[in-house]
């Protein structure tokens, strides 16, 4: 509840910090004026005229209507400028907080201007619905780009509190909308393996830092894309591609992912680094909750090693564990 009150005051703040800045910018020259010019506010500080200034705003004054004409001027002007000010943001005002069932579209755009750091999931199909699901289980932040309002999953996801937001993900003004500049990762998904690639790729001009998780039908291409573009591929049966494309987006190791009943586990490869270099299978099982499914040195690939297998810095380390597990690991194998 703190973090959705957080993120709604955060949306008032960008809907309306362009009126407030022009309020108290009017507010301070009204003030300088009215100290350097009013002969009743002579001896009086900045901020009584500032004071002065605003209650003109709002129709009241403390001071006495002034002689000099640059004053009246203002005096005529300030609640002019105060009403129109005030009024139109509380039309706008009531029209963001309490009409958003109507202006849902405009709504999400909104509060995708507060996110950062966030998942952006491109379809919201069977794969798409899990991908956000597992990604919110692993507490993330997702906005999620649907090319048909009337989606089998938009209502249950909107009601969830995830912003959905309906337009094609090719579209490079809708990528930025939704933040795409200041995102983590962009996850395409849809059933269209060109729309996926486009999707991705004017991603990747935005922000080339964004990490991308591409869905692709076709493995060949999804090969020579993998190559050609250095982006991490992840496809599967649609069972299994809502944990694996949410691990890959979070965590560079992880290669596949499976559920076992209620639980998520994920293979990944590790480089095995000086830390480990001279230690065993059975080393990395105990101080990890793990299990070391592969050794691979050079050419030789030793599947389900022995406990006492030997490490050596360059090994290719293959895992099974949970995603926390896996990070923990990836920042010390």
């Amino acid at each position: 509840m703190t973090r959705a009150r957080a993120r709604f005051y955060a949306v008032l703040l960008h809907e309306f910090w362009l009126s407030l800045a022009v309020f108290a910018g009017v507010a301070a020259v009204g003030g300088f004026v009215i100290v350097r010019m009013h002969e009743a506010a002579r001896g009086h500080s900045y901020v009584e005229g500032v004071w002065v200034a605003i209650s003109l705003m709002f129709l009241q004054s403390s001071l006495p209507f002034p002689s000099a004409w640059p004053v009246q001027l203002l005096y005529f002007a300030l609640p002019v400028l105060g009403i129109a000010l005030v009024a139109e943001q509380v039309v706008r005002f009531c029209i963001l907080v309490f009409n958003k069932e109507n202006r849902l579209e405009d709504w999400y755009v909104a509060l995708a201007s507060t996110y950062s750091k966030h998942y952006i999931v491109c379809g919201l199909g069977n794969v798409g619905f899990r991908v956000v699901n597992h990604l919110r289980r692993l507490g993330k932040d997702v906005i999620v780009l649907e090319l048909h309002p009337d989606g089998q999953f938009v209502k249950e996801i909107q009601d969830k509190g995830v912003p959905v937001v309906t337009g094609d993900a090719r579209r490079v003004d809708l990528l930025r909308n939704v933040g795409a500049e200041r995102a983590e990762a962009i996850l395409a998904v849809t059933d269209n393996d060109l729309a996926n690639l486009e999707i991705v790729m004017d991603a990747r001009q935005i922000n080339p830092e964004i990490r991308v998780v591409l869905r692709m039908f076709d493995d060949n291409l999804a090969a020579k894309v993998k190559k050609a573009f250095n982006i991490q591929v992840a496809f599967s049966a649609s069972g299994l591609a809502g944990p694996a494309f949410a691990a890959a987006s979070t965590s560079t190791a992880v290669r596949q992912s499976y559920v076992v009943r209620e639980d998520i586990y994920h293979v990944a490869e590790f480089t095995v680094s000086s830390r480990f270099d001279g230690k065993t299978v059975h080393d990395v099982q105990s101080q990890y909750p793990c299990s070391v499914l592969a050794v691979v040195r050079g050419d030789a690939r030793q599947p389900f090693p022995p406990a006492g297998r030997l490490l050596a810095r360059g090994d290719l380390l293959v895992a099974a564990a949970a995603l926390e597990t896996i990070a923990a690991m990836e920042q010390a194998v």
